[in-house]
């Protein structure tokens, strides 16, 4: 072969990688967002945008400054968001903006059908309790210019098949799983399965098991001493999540929901060093009340959404509004005489109950942006179970004074003022039925399969 051949053939090899390596840049910046180096014949990848050295560090930076810093200096890789789905239905209806409309079906199930749950749960069973009243019972949800059909618990089982889900969280939750579970019971019988750990419930049928956890801080607490902390206070680790992460691999859908003990004295601690406290005053006061729940919720959605082999739905319930008047539940607040859903535009304005909302809908958008630029995201997705407008118009929803069967309890006002009320969790069957209703919906729209 001629050295002028030779020459050729190397020119057309070289025309070929030139034209390979404009093909592969152009398609890794369409693509992926990468940027490809110079012109040296061996290349280095790098991100368009280098992730912050903070998404190594603690979950959620300590002052607000901060996570403005964040947003700023590169933290974000820019490619769209695709961990946030959009909790609308294919259709365009917003789910979780309406009012309450009259119903004369009423509940799916009532305690004569499903008392392996009431009995434990004796604080709800309110018409058990002797409430006289049961026209809470009967209103449904009608969202804006569109319907919602009834929860239909075969269909629930049929969409969950093979399936785990987890509700975890504080009392409420509980209040939302055996909800679930007295309707899931009207279609197939369930076998509870209870650990020291965790309570579940296994729908052998279908393959479906309920699981609830209780956490209530969602990140780690002790009440060990802790050096200038006060020892009646709870210590709360903000950047360490609760144990219930060691679980998550094994679960489909995750169901967080937190808020309603983060009135109790607390000590905000990160990095293993008091940053703020609640109740009390400590030398350092870096985190407030407000931001201390804002880290925990955000340490803790994080954490699921970098845990390896994870690649579920996770749902945010943000806060459930309470409706004491007059005081809260230590201090004589009450709920009494309430027995129709507020109208719209008469919903109550508590100031606190709207301010841990956006705190939990703040820490959930800060999440989704950081994961977005981590390496460590695990392709998992997060929706919002929206719940807060819909609960913020049943004030007549609630317990009450009807709290327990105690034939001598006080239901009314007298010389020692109101009696002790429950104007925080719902009446089972009542409003909370709605809760499931409006997850079933955002399960058949988002749900991976």
């Amino acid at each position: 072969m001629t050295s002028l051949t030779l020459k050729r053939l190397c020119c057309v090899g070289c025309l070929l990688g030139v034209i390979l390596m404009l093909t592969s840049r152009s398609f890794l910046q369409s693509s992926f967002g990468w940027a490809v180096g110079g012109d040296e014949c061996i290349t280095e990848l790098t991100p368009s945008a280098k992730p912050s050295q903070k998404l190594d560090g603690p979950s959620d930076p300590i002052t607000q400054e901060d996570d403005t810093k964040l947003l700023s200096d590169g933290a974000i890789l820019a490619r769209p968001s695709v961990l946030l789905v959009n909790s609308t239905r294919k259709d365009g209806c917003d789910i979780f903006k309406g009012q309450w409309i009259p119903d004369p079906i009423g509940p799916l199930y009532s305690f004569n059908t499903c008392r392996q749950v009431l009995t434990s749960t004796q604080a709800q069973n309110c018409r058990d309790n002797g409430r006289p009243d049961n026209k809470y019972e009967y209103y449904k949800w009608k969202p804006h210019g569109c319907e919602i059909p009834r929860l239909d618990p075969l269909a629930f089982l049929e969409l969950m098949k093979g399936k785990t889900m987890a509700v975890i969280g504080d009392s409420l939750a509980r209040n939302q799983y055996e909800s679930l579970i007295c309707n899931l019971l009207q279609a197939e019988d369930g076998e509870l399965r209870a650990s020291r750990t965790m309570q579940r419930w296994y729908f052998g049928t279908h393959n479906f098991t309920l699981i609830r956890i209780w956490s209530t801080f969602l990140v780690q607490q002790s009440n060990e001493t802790f050096p200038f902390a006060p020892d009646d206070s709870v210590k709360l680790f903000l950047d360490k999540a609760d144990n219930f992460t060691q679980f998550i691999p094994e679960f489909d859908v995750v169901i967080i929901s937190s808020g309603h003990w983060w009135e109790r004295k607390t000590t905000y601690i990160v990095d293993g060093k008091i940053q703020g406290g609640y109740k009390w005053t400590p030398n350092v006061t870096k985190v407030d009340h407000n931001r201390a729940f804002s880290m925990a919720v955000g340490t803790a959605l994080k954490v699921i959404g970098e845990i390896p082999n994870y690649h579920g739905l996770t749902i945010l319930k943000p806060f459930s509004p309470n409706h004491y008047e007059g005081g809260l539940w230590d201090t004589g607040g009450s709920c009494t005489g309430k027995t129709e859903p507020y109208l719209p535009g008469q919903a109550p304005k508590n100031a606190f109950n709207e301010m841990m909302r956006e705190k939990q809908l703040d820490a959930l958008e800060l999440t989704v942006q950081r994961l977005n630029g981590s390496k460590k995201r695990n392709g998992s997705k997060y929706a919002v179970l929206d719940i807060f407008e819909a609960m913020n118009y049943r004030g007549d929803g609630h317990p009450g004074p009807y709290r327990s069967k105690d034939p001598n309890k006080r239901t009314q006002r007298d010389a020692k003022g109101p009696p002790p009320q429950d104007c925080l969790h719902w009446c089972m069957p009542g409003p909370v039925d709605t809760i499931n209703q409006l997850l079933f919906e955002l399960l058949k729209t988002h749900l991976p399969q």
